[in-house]
């Protein structure tokens, strides 16, 4: 989001460079219920040092959000994330690129759709927890 131009705002001033002016801009992720097609949680960073996966964790940690739940993500959410999931028993629906992360090390069809279960042992850093699914 491009803020009005305002150097002393230090949560959202940006300056590339010594020769070029400040600008401002903050970055937001949002949750959104398709379903009462209503947002019920945001989050807003400030562009720099941004960081949508802890944004993601933050809102999914503390939602009150009950019943059926299918969350849908964009690319690169499959990495740290599914496993907050897995806590609040929401399913979810991430869009991956084949070429690297989890995907990559699955041996799956080769066809336009399928239906494949796989079970994967996630963890924590080096903890022994673990989390199927």
């Amino acid at each position: 989001m491009r803020l009005p131009s305002n150097s002393n705002d230090g949560f959202s001033s940006i300056r590339n460079s010594e020769d070029s002016k400040n600008y401002n801009l903050l970055h937001l992720d949002a949750m959104y219920d398709l379903m009462g097609k209503v947002y019920v949680d945001a989050s807003v960073q400030p562009k720099k040092g941004m960081n949508e996966h802890k944004a993601l964790v933050s809102m999914v940690d503390q939602s009150e959000i009950s019943g059926t739940v299918i969350a849908i993500m964009d690319r690169g959410y499959e990495f740290n994330n599914i496993a907050h999931f897995q806590e609040k028993s929401w399913y979810y629906i991430i869009r991956a690129k084949e070429s690297y992360g989890i995907i990559s090390r699955l041996s799956l069809p080769n066809c336009p759709e399928y239906d494949e279960e796989i079970t994967l042992t996630l963890t924590r850093h080096q903890t022994k927890e673990r989390y199927r699914f």
